[in-house]
């Protein structure tokens, strides 16, 4: 799209996403803070799926659901006026959340922190320049693979880095990241100072942002490790 979607992210004071699991936690982890998180809902013929809605919103730490209408008119709404078996199942579940057990589940912290998946747009940029079918690829086959194998995660673009304490993760992931910044570069170094995992699959930061070859790979201590086999992170 030519959009740097985690810099835009931070800009919005509302954010309306799909529902995705994969979107879901890259908007968290990027969106600013204060801005009101919405889970986009359209699907209102599956009565079981739309019941679900407002705790999967609620899970994933989402403010609220924002309903449309996939074809235009009412969200939920028949064709005479009347709600949708699927908006009552759905307003149903949101009344129940309302009480006690859905603000603690709001305010409770995820303990899914300690592991940084790093995404970078230059690198989906040069990706699609070399042909590849999924951009982002390699990203979302290390989340999936965290998710498998039970571990939880946050994504942090490459930029952001910089503003994240090495005491704050433990592990650090990089998916196919052969360009990175300086800046970037140097905060990767300081979590591998600072004794952290440092996961790799392949050599990452080869070249700077603007595809400028370095002289020698920044980050040798990096454990190469693919997305396959992450059932056996320790």
């Amino acid at each position: 799209s030519g959009l740097d979607w985690p810099a835009l992210a931070a800009q919005l004071d509302y954010l309306s996403v799909p529902n995705d699991a994969r979107v879901s936690d890259a908007v968290r982890s990027q969106y600013r803070s204060g801005a009101m998180r919405l889970l986009r809902w359209q699907d209102f013929e599956d009565v079981e799926r739309a019941s679900w809605a407002p705790w999967y919103a609620a899970m994933r730490g989402l403010d609220g659901i924002y309903a449309t209408a996939e074809f235009g008119g009412l969200p939920g709404m028949s064709a005479i006026g009347l709600p949708e078996e699927g908006l009552e199942a759905l307003s149903g579940s949101m009344g129940r959340l309302q009480g006690g057990f859905g603000r603690l589940m709001h305010s409770v912290r995820r303990v899914d922190e300690s592991i940084v998946v790093v995404s970078s747009q230059v690198n989906r940029y040069l990706r699609h320049w070399n042909g590849a079918e999924d951009v982002d690829g390699p990203l979302l086959a290390y989340t999936d693979a965290l998710r498998k194998a039970g571990y939880g995660y946050r994504i942090v673009s490459d930029e952001a880095l910089v503003g994240i304490e090495a005491s704050d993760a433990a592990v650090l992931i990089l998916p196919d990241l052969k360009a990175l910044s300086d800046r970037a570069v140097e905060a990767i170094r300081s979590f591998e100072n600072a004794s952290k995992l440092v996961i790799a699959d392949g050599a990452a930061g080869l070249t700077d942002e603007h595809g400028i070859p370095r002289s020698v790979a920044p980050f040798a201590s990096a454990r190469l490790l693919r997305a396959d086999e992450m059932g056996a992170l320790e």
